[in-house]
């Protein structure tokens, strides 16, 4: 703009000392009394110099219509680049009035440009951002930079949300106060951001309210998350161990090589596994456990999941079911034992005795079956059943 206001004055100035020029050449047309030479070559001088001069004034003019084109191409370039910007543009004046906006600030407000020019940009603002807006533009007119969250109200639609930013423009852009303000739509983003606060509330409850015990870790095995069900399973909540504190709750239930294994991003089972009582635990218990690795998007593994589960009740029943299953099948073993014998062919009663003994002794996993009489302090055996080789003299036995 300067440089296109130098070649006006230059050509102004030009243009006035050719016609100067002119005029003087024609008072040469018609000279005084006098000596005819010397105004004949002052003429001839004059004429000279109107050449000179004609030939600047068409150069300037030929670099002074260079000059318009190379800048009204650089205008038209950054109109265009105003105009068609995918960020909504508006030129905001002293009063905080509207007075430009491009096609994507038109279309943010659902408003065609003579709705929007010179009206006040706070018409175009959400009632409970404008004093956001206010403190912005204070912002703005005291020489800083400002950006500002805050929501527009466009026509016919509901207000949306966008990222204002403004800076105060230089003295080229008009008379008085002016500043560029740009609004950014983070309509997506902020139901990301919504969508990402319901996921992390969702999971938190989830994390919360499980009945499994959980504790996410670090690298070095450093607690950074436990959920109630640990803290119950573990202790008090004023005994997990804060950050930089080591607890033992992996070795008590060696789980070290499930946690290793987990940095090397498998998911492990801990089968059960039976922990001593020890401080506020007062009773024993049996613990089933799972290490799963979190990944990142680039494939690291930060953190590891713990998962463990008190299976002490359940392992009780197991026990006591496998407890009452043995003895049936020791009494089921016995009722056959107690068949066979029942069911010997006939023979004397030493014989059948003897053979009774033999085995009752085989199911009971005895060396020796034998039938006694007590008298005194004298054992006298009345039949016994022995492997070949045992035998039995006065009442005393031997191998």
């Amino acid at each position: 703009m300067t440089a296109q206001m130098d070649w006006e004055k230059t050509k102004s100035r030009l243009e006035a000392e050719n016609l100067a020029l002119t005029k003087e050449l024609a008072a040469y047309r018609t000279p005084a009394k006098g000596s005819m030479a010397d105004a004949q070559r002052r003429m001839i001088e004059t004429l000279h110099n109107l050449q000179v001069h004609q030939e600047e004034l068409r150069a300037q003019n030929e670099e002074l219509q260079l000059s318009q084109e190379n800048f009204e191409k650089i205008s038209r370039r950054y109109r265009d680049l105003f105009e068609y910007s995918p960020v909504g543009y508006f030129i905001i004046d002293e009063h905080f009035a509207v007075v430009d906006a491009n096609i994507a600030g038109m279309g943010m407000l659902g408003r065609n440009k003579g709705r929007i020019a010179g009206k006040p940009f706070l018409l175009f603002v959400d009632n409970g951002s404008r004093p956001d807006l206010d403190r912005h533009f204070s912002a703005v007119q005291s020489g800083r930079r400002s950006t500002t969250e805050l929501w527009l109200t466009p026509d016919k639609r509901p207000p949306f949300p966008v990222i204002l930013e403004s800076i105060q423009l230089g003295d080229g852009w008009g008379t008085g106060w002016r500043c560029l303000t740009t609004a950014l739509d983070i309509t997506e983003r902020k139901r990301a951001e919504q969508a990402l606060l319901a996921s992390e509330t969702r999971f938190r409850a989830i994390f919360e309210q499980s009945p499994l015990a959980i504790q996410i870790m670090d690298r070095d095995a450093q607690p950074r998350m436990s959920n109630r069900a640990w803290v119950k399973l573990w202790g008090d909540s004023s005994t997990i161990p804060t950050p930089g504190q080591r607890h033992d709750v992996l070795g008590r239930i060696g789980a070290e090589k499930s946690f290793t294994e987990g940095l090397a991003g498998n998911s492990v089972e801990i089968p059960a596994i039976h922990v001593a009582a020890s401080g506020e635990q007062n009773s024993d218990r049996w613990v089933h456990g799972y290490v799963y690795p979190i990944r990142e998007l680039n494939g690291g593994i930060p953190e590891i999941v713990l998962v463990n589960e008190d299976v002490s009740e359940r392992k009780r029943i197991e026990l006591a079911l496998a407890d009452q299953t043995e003895l049936l099948r020791r009494q089921y073993e016995s009722l056959r034992v107690l068949s066979e014998i029942a069911a010997l062919p006939p023979s004397s009663a030493s014989q059948r005795l003897t053979e009774a003994l033999d085995r009752g002794r085989r199911h009971l996993g005895l060396s020796t079956g034998l039938i006694s009489r007590v008298e005194g302090n004298r054992l006298t055996v009345e039949n016994y059943a022995a492997p070949t080789g045992a035998g039995v003299t006065d009442g005393t036995l031997h191998d």
